[in-house]
């Protein structure tokens, strides 16, 4: 119940402002912000539940109305800007996956506390933002950004980014699911794993930032989508040739590494790359 609490308070600050903690009656007071002022907290056990774990009076204020909270409640995409880019804000399927999985995880959270309103409220959002994700940014092959101006397609990318939707696992409609991997395992995966940028787009740099080096973050994501949605055969190919590059190859838990080669980049030691080869490990190789 405490992982599930925490998962809880992570989702809630990932899409709303947390404006402060402050002391009221001996008791700290979570200050979260929340887009309808209005809503009725005060019955809603959920809530009580989280004050008596975690020892405090939760209040609630308004949101500014650009949050990913408001824009998800305008019934539109929510949006990211870069600061690595010089584009406008850009809609990108990967961040939409996370939050429609993210609110499936709170109809889960809901349905186990015994609040069937909520479990089927959390699951219509995700349902309604996955669909709204499809109709806005599928092309027939894959996901594709957008520029929020104008709706422009940036298709000058071959980018991982544009499969991390595969998180959702079994929540993804399984003729999308199928062509996406089609197309990643043709574009992307290399003897050594998934490779960040596709190593036959002219982009492609084999020690670029998110260019082309593979990632263990971005791969255990997929591995793990995959796994859900029934994909085991696929999950296992790539998490055995992630892990063979790591022991064999680079020997050792670099930062990144070169998708071709499979040689260490960057900082060597990286706590990331090992927490996702020992659950890769642990899932596929014993």
């Amino acid at each position: 119940m405490k992982r599930l609490i925490a998962f809880l308070l992570t989702f809630i600050m990932s899409i709303s402002l947390l404006a402060g903690v402050t002391l009221a009656d001996d008791r700290p007071v979570l200050t979260i912000g929340d887009i309808d002022p209005d809503r009725d907290y005060d019955n809603q056990r959920i809530w009580r539940l989280v004050e008596d774990r975690l020892g405090c009076k939760i209040q609630f204020i308004p949101l500014p109305t650009d949050t990913y909270a408001a824009v998800l409640a305008s019934g539109d995409l929510p949006d990211i800007v870069h600061p690595n880019n010089n584009l406008s804000a850009i809609l990108e399927a990967d961040l939409s996956a996370y939050l429609a999985l993210q609110m499936n995880c709170l109809s889960d959270i809901a349905r186990k506390l015994n609040e069937p309103e909520a479990a089927e409220y959390w699951k219509q959002k995700s349902a309604a933002l996955i669909d709204k994700m499809i109709a806005r940014l599928w092309n027939g092959t894959r996901f594709v950004p957008r520029l929020c101006r104008t709706q422009e397609e940036i298709g000058d990318t071959e980018s991982i980014l544009l499969y991390l939707p595969l998180v959702l696992g079994n929540l993804l409609p399984a003729e999308i699911a199928d062509k996406m991997i089609e197309e990643m395992k043709k574009h992307h995966l290399t003897a050594c794993g998934l490779a960040s940028e596709s190593p036959e787009s002219p982009k492609y740099n084999p020690d670029g930032y998110w260019r082309g080096p593979i990632w263990a973050p971005t791969t255990y994501l997929i591995v793990d989508g995959l796994k859900r949605m029934g994909r085991v055969e696929d999950a296992r190919e790539i998490a055995l040739r992630f892990c063979g590059m790591c022991t064999e190859k680079a020997h050792g838990f670099y930062e990144n590494y070169d998708a071709l080669t499979g040689i260490g980049l960057r900082t060597p030691g990286y706590t990331w790359t090992a927490s996702a080869f020992l659950c890769m490990v642990w899932e596929f190789c014993s």
